[in-house]
C-alpha cells in the first residue's frame, strides 16, 4: 500500500481483478463477514431460485426510481 496523500491511497490489486487500485479513504469501510452490506437488495436465494439475477432486480428497482 502506498500514501499519496492523508485520504488516497493506492494499493497492489491483481490486475485481473478490472479495477482501479487508487482508493479514497472514505470510500472504504471495514469488512464484516456476517454482516450485508445492501441487506435490503441481496438475495440469499439462487438466481436460480428467483426471477431474474440481483442485478436485473436491481436495474428495475433503479428504472422505478427515475420515473
Amino acid at each position: 500500500m502506498k500514501k499519496i496523500n492523508d485520504n488516497a491511497y493506492v494499493v497492489n490489486l491483481p490486475s485481473s481483478m478490472g479495477i482501479f487500485s487508487t482508493f479514497n479513504v472514505a470510500d472504504l469501510h471495514e469488512f464484516h463477514d456476517d454482516e450485508s452490506i445492501y441487506p435490503n437488495d441481496n438475495s440469499t436465494s439462487s438466481s436460480s431460485e428467483v426471477e431474474g439475477t440481483d442485478v436485473e432486480q436491481k436495474v428495475e428497482a433503479i428504472k422505478k426510481e427515475l420515473e
